[in-house]
């Protein structure tokens, strides 16, 4: 599982949904240049991304992200 989120109460909540699922992550900042993503993701194929609508303009074409919508927890 990748995780492209800026740090907020919407990362906490997908991270804490992660570990209780028993499942890992890969943390990846929405800050870091498009080619580290890039290069990242090709070492590391993720099974799913979770992202925001703000963040998902960094990632690559070829990576179908899951949204996470802000909006459910504020």
């Amino acid at each position: 599982m990748v995780v492209l989120v800026e740090r907020s109460l919407t990362w906490a909540v997908a991270l804490l949904g992660i570990w209780k699922a028993g499942a890992i992550y890969m943390p990846l900042d929405p800050d870091h240049p498009a080619a580290r993503l890039v290069s990242m993701l090709k070492d590391a194929p993720p099974v799913a991304v979770l992202t925001t609508p703000t963040a998902w303009g960094k990632l690559p074409q070829s990576v179908a992200p899951r949204i996470i919508d802000a909006s459910c927890c504020r």
